[in-house]
């Protein structure tokens, strides 16, 4: 069986697991009726 022949870096670890916990800017669009921003598949607050 497979074994690590070296200890795995923070750095090394921590760069791999980047991507995963990378926050998403949130998707905004337009009201219809107001024209006011509000996030996307939410009713309107007006």
């Amino acid at each position: 069986m497979a074994v690590p022949k070296r200890k795995t870096s923070h750095a090394r670890k921590s760069s791999r697991r980047s991507t995963v916990w990378k926050l998403n800017a949130p998707t905004l669009t337009t009201c219809p009726n107001c024209g006011e921003l509000m996030a996307a598949h939410r009713a309107c607050g007006n």
